[in-house]
C-alpha cells in the first residue's frame, strides 16, 4: 500500500474517530489508526484465518434485493430515505483487499462490497439534500471504480497499487468526511 493511500484513509479514520468513535459492528479485522510523528497511519490486519471465506456465487451489480428498500413512507423527509440508503454502506478502508490465502475469495469479497456500496450511495444520492449530492457521487464514481480495478486485478499487492493511483483519492477521502459528518448531524 502506497504513503497516499495510507495518508487517504488516516484522514478518513481521524475524521471518523474525532466525530464520535468508531461505530459498533466493526470486526477485529478492521483497520486501528495509529499515530506516529504526527502523521496518520493505518495498518491493516489479515483476517481471521478461523473464519472460513464465504463466496457468494456471482460477481456483479448487486440485485435489487440485496439493497434494503429506500423509506417511501408518505411524508418521509429526503434525510430519512438518504439514512436508509447510508445505513449499510461500509467504510472506505474495508473496500481494501487484504492479504490472505486466498486471492479469488478476498478479491470476490471486495468487488461484490464494493458494488453494493456504489448502489447504495446511488441510491442515497436521488434523495439527497443539494450539498450532499457532490460527495455521494463522488463516492459512487470511487466504489464502482474500485470494483472494477479489483475485478480485473490478479493479486492483492497489485489491487492496492492499482488503487493507490487513483486519480481523485482526496476528493474521494474528502467526500467520506462530509457524508459521515452530514449522516451523523441527520440519522438517527
Amino acid at each position: 500500500m502506497g504513503p497516499r493511500t495510507v495518508a487517504v484513509i488516516g484522514v478518513v479514520l481521524a475524521v471518523a474517530f474525532a466525530a464520535g468513535g468508531c461505530s459498533g459492528g466493526q470486526d477485529d479485522a478492521a483497520p486501528s489508526p495509529t499515530t506516529g510523528t504526527g502523521a496518520a497511519t493505518t495498518s491493516l490486519t489479515s483476517p481471521d484465518p478461523t473464519t472460513p471465506a464465504t463466496t457468494p456465487t456471482s460477481i456483479g451489480p448487486p440485485s435489487p434485493s440485496v439493497l434494503p428498500p429506500p423509506v417511501t413512507e408518505p411524508g418521509a423527509p429526503t434525510s430519512a430515505t438518504t439514512c436508509s440508503s447510508l445505513a449499510d454502506v461500509l467504510p472506505l478502508v474495508d473496500l481494501l483487499p487484504r492479504d490472505g490465502d486466498s486471492w479469488p475469495d478476498e478479491r470476490q469479497r471486495v468487488v461484490v462490497d464494493a458494488r453494493r456500496d456504489a448502489a447504495l450511495y446511488r441510491q442515497a444520492t436521488g434523495a439527497a439534500p443539494p450539498p450532499l449530492v457532490a460527495p455521494l457521487t463522488a463516492l459512487t464514481d470511487f466504489t464502482r471504480w474500485v470494483a472494477d480495478t479489483v475485478q480485473d486485478a490478479r493479486s492483492a499487492v497489485a489491487a492496492r497499487a492499482a488503487i493507490d493511483v487513483y486519480p481523485a483519492q482526496g476528493e474521494a477521502a474528502a467526500a467520506s468526511g462530509e457524508v459521515d459528518r452530514w449522516r451523523r448531524t441527520n440519522c438517527p
